[in-house]
This record gives structure tokens, sequence and C-alpha cells, in this order.
């Protein structure tokens, strides 16, 4: 694992103490499934909101997986993040009716 996902590691433990084993162990466990560079980068965003739960990085991880799959995508998942918003769904603006 990259260096993002230690520190994200030793934070929830922290945080959370014994409770947040489980949430790394599920984290730990989403390398199967993802690429080590974006679970690295998924930690990295969930530790600089200071968000330590398991749900939150596989969401993050998810929402890369679509990004890269969808090419009708306006955002990037970078701007996304940096927007706060995690989907990278305008979450503002006027609705027709």
């Amino acid at each position: 694992m990259g260096p993002d996902v230690r520190y994200w590691a030793d934070q929830v433990i922290k945080s959370r103490d014994l409770l947040g084993y489980r949430s790394i162990q599920g984290v730990l466990s989403l390398h199967k499934k993802y690429p080590k560079d974006a679970l690295n980068h998924a930690c990295k965003t969930a530790s600089e909101r200071q968000s330590f739960s398991y749900k939150l990085v596989k969401h993050y991880l998810e929402e890369m997986h679509i990004k890269q799959h969808d090419p009708e995508t306006q955002l990037t998942l970078q701007q996304a993040f940096r927007h706060g918003q995690p989907s990278g769904r305008k979450t503002s603006g006027s609705q027709s009716q």
C-alpha cells in the first residue's frame, strides 16, 4: 500500500482506537478490486477531509472508477473533490420546470 493509505490507517487508529481496525481491514481489502494508486488517492482525499471511515474511502474509489469509464463525465474526479462535491455532480443552479 502507499503512504497515504498508511497515514489514513494511522489516523483511524488515533481517532477510533480499536474500533477502527475493521475499517482498516475493509480498506486494505479494497486492493483486490482497485489499483494501488487509486486506493492511495482515495485515502489521501479522505485524510484531507478528516474522514476516517471505510464507506467514504470506498465511495471515492467507486467515483474514480465511474469517472474513468464514463467519457461523458464533465468534471474530473480531482475537480469534483476540489469543489467539495465527491460525486462530481453539480448541486447548485436552477432546474427547468
